[in-house]
């Protein structure tokens, strides 16, 4: 079935919902500085490992069947495989980089960001129906296309780069007014409405919707933002039920794409806000990752101790292991040496002979993805088999 419709706003009705969501969005978007106890620099490593996840979801919507393990130990032990599934997922970890360099608060969004964005994503991988590759990559299609599964069919070729300059100018017009957010949901559909590209469009249009909260406020040099793409792969079928729910460009069928997108957000960020709080990250995921990491036997009694208390105190130095171990000072230098030698521990950035708990691409990794997968940070990944 073709369907045309024009892209316009829709406005919610006196008490719905919908405009307390977008209220408490504009709040959390005008935060200008991380909040809450735990330090910046914990704050961005567990953003690595979010980002991560995300990565995986994107990829996993279109099939990718990698595995939260698989990805883990592949980033510990192998990060220059050649796997093309990981190679998949990789390629959006740099797409989601170039978003974050390019983009600030207020910037307009251009085909250029768009073009390089699907370029990145599909660069190197096999051509359908073996990979998710494009045979054109940043480039607009040139031949109709039809969408597995759809009832929708994508416009002609030849109308796609007049729909995208559309949908460009409606997203970079109103700057961050009270329509922001729903012009951030309604470009997501949009987009995939078009299918600009002849393939990669899912992915693509994951990271722009992403690139549109950095413009609409969130900006993650101030760390305020997580890629939230887990409100799409937490529930693929609810996803694409909800994009044919617009399809037809209906005020109701577009209205309630834009609750399922902008409720879904602000889920994803309330829960992040959780991490915010060091006492709640320590308790639900620092000590409970450390002792599995402990159990696992990848470190011992002492390091045990060691990393916890760099939980509890955020940054350590060498004094600080000297008076827990009781040992000598040469002795706890050289077990925060080998700790910092396997990554569990490294310089603080602020604090010159300090250290701080790490746990991006080590050991700890493993336990700290399990951890919040059991607090469900990671829903619609969930694997039986990453215990």
């Amino acid at each position: 079935m073709k369907s045309n419709h024009d892209l316009k706003l829709v406005s919610p009705a006196f008490g719905d919902p919908l405009t307390d969501t977008i209220m408490q969005l504009q709040q959390l978007s005008g935060r200008r500085r991380l909040h809450g106890t735990t330090t910046p620099e914990l704050f961005f490593d567990l953003k690595y490992i979010f980002q991560m996840m995300e990565s995986l979801g994107s990829s996993r919507i279109e099939g990718n069947r990698t595995t939260i393990a698989d990805l883990v130990d592949a980033r510990i032990e192998n990060p220059r495989t050649k796997d093309e599934k990981l190679h998949e997922i990789s390629n959006i970890d740099a797409a989601t980089e170039f978003i974050e360099s390019e983009i600030r608060p207020g910037d307009e969004i251009t085909h250029a960001h768009v073009r390089e964005a699907h370029k990145i994503i599909v660069d190197g991988l096999a051509l359908p129906p073996k990979g998710e590759g494009d045979a054109t990559p940043g480039r607009y299609r040139e031949q109709d296309v039809a969408i597995a599964g759809a009832k929708h069919r994508p416009p002609s070729y030849p109308d796609v780069l007049g729909l995208m300059d559309e949908l460009l100018s409606f997203l970079n017009d109103g700057g961050n007014d009270q329509f922001a957010f729903i012009r951030v949901a309604l470009v997501h559909h949009r987009f995939t409405w078009i299918h600009p590209f002849t393939n990669g469009n899912g992915r693509t249009v994951r990271l722009i919707t992403y690139a549109s909260l950095i413009q609409k406020g969130f900006n993650v040099a101030d760390g305020r933002i997580i890629n939230p793409g887990a409100v799409f792969f937490s529930d693929r079928d609810t996803y694409n039920n909800m994009l044919a729910a617009a399809d037809a460009g209906t005020e109701d069928g577009l209205l309630m794409w834009c609750r399922y997108v902008l409720e879904g957000l602000l889920r994803e960020f309330q829960k992040i806000d959780r991490l915010l709080d060091i006492e709640d990250l320590r308790k639900q995921v620092l000590i409970p990752a450390i002792k599995q990491c402990r159990r696992r036997g990848e470190i011992d009694a002492t390091d045990e101790r060691i990393l916890l208390l760099a939980a509890e105190e955020q940054i350590i130095a060498a004094r600080d292991v000297h008076a827990l171990l009781k040992k000598t000072y040469q002795t706890a230098q050289r077990r925060m040496r080998k700790l910092k030698d396997r990554k569990l521990l490294c310089k603080s950035a602020h604090e010159k002979q300090h250290y701080r708990l790490a746990f991006a691409n080590n050991a700890l990794m493993r336990s700290v993805v399990s951890a919040l997968q059991s607090e469900g940070f990671f829903k619609g990944l969930d694997e039986s088999d990453f215990q």
